[in-house]
């Protein structure tokens, strides 16, 4: 009996043992605390966050380790988690550190004993602090391009790789007679005659290819069915390395080419009188 004593006292450290390893292995921040609000287990990587090892934070409140606003915030929310018993997933907030402050998206579980009563909260932390910069950036630079798209005297269009338009600026009205929102989800090539198609379409190819296009002249069509002469000018829209889309500029050039083509008419015209 003796030798069984010492197997299973062997087993459970052993047990533990490899609990601790995948806990302070986990890529994520995890902690439970109980419905008072103490720590009772941090792994390494929630303790990093504030340059203290597990053994410093066990056994200490949450308000050892946040400001009051912060502390009372998370308690009352973890009460709520432990009276409903029910888990949250997908919080979103911000948090204190020594090294500033920092994004976490939270998944919170309520923790029951062996009789099945919530005795406290396991939280899993993920950092995304670097994905609420870029979010800000794109939002920022997708503001910049607004602004741009809406005072500009250009038809802005953005599509996916498709060629289906997700955005048409306001300026489409005033040069084609067309509402942004009779061309938002069609393909572009809709704007078009369809001899024009396989141009379209080169021109789709090439964008997608990661290639520009400057300068391209192409017949479109109004609303009002008159023709029109558009130069084009695009470029493909890249997010993670990879390119998801399309952005073409359409420049009305109508009465330029018409006042060419006058030049033209009258050089011919001046040459046959002189012949």
């Amino acid at each position: 009996s003796e030798d069984m004593h010492k197997w299973a006292e062997a087993k459970l450290q052993r047990e533990g043992y490899e609990k601790d390893i995948l806990l302070n292995n986990a890529p994520a921040m995890i902690y439970w605390v109980d419905g008072e609000g103490k720590f009772i287990i941090v792994n390494k990587c929630f303790t990093d966050l504030f340059n203290k090892s597990p053994d410093d934070i066990k056994g200490k409140y949450l308000y050892d380790l946040y400001s009051e606003k912060i502390s009372d915030k998370i308690y009352a929310d973890n009460l709520k988690i432990i009276k409903s018993e029910t888990p949250k997933y997908g919080i979103e907030e911000s948090l204190e550190t020594p090294n500033g402050m920092i994004w976490v998206r939270n998944d919170k579980i309520p923790y029951k004993d062996a009789n099945g009563k919530v005795i406290g909260v396991i939280g899993v932390l993920f950092d995304i602090t670097d994905q609420k910069e870029r979010d800000k950036d794109i939002k920022e630079s997708e503001e910049k391009f607004r602004v741009i798209a809406e005072r500009s005297f250009d038809i802005i269009i953005v599509a996916d790789e498709k060629g289906i338009c997700s955005y048409v600026s306001p300026s489409i009205e005033r040069v084609l007679g067309y509402k942004p929102e009779e061309i938002v989800s069609k393909h572009f090539q809709i704007l078009f005659p369809e001899n024009m198609n396989k141009k379209v379409e080169g021109i789709c190819t090439t964008l997608i290819q990661g290639k520009e296009i400057e300068g391209v002249n192409l017949e479109i069509i109004r609303k009002d069915r008159a023709k029109a002469i558009v130069e084009v000018n695009g470029s493909s829209i890249i997010k993670d390395e990879k390119i998801v889309g399309i952005q073409i500029h359409l420049r009305n050039i109508t009465e330029r080419k018409l006042e060419e083509e006058m030049i033209e008419k009258e050089k011919t015209n001046y040459r046959n009188i002189l012949m």
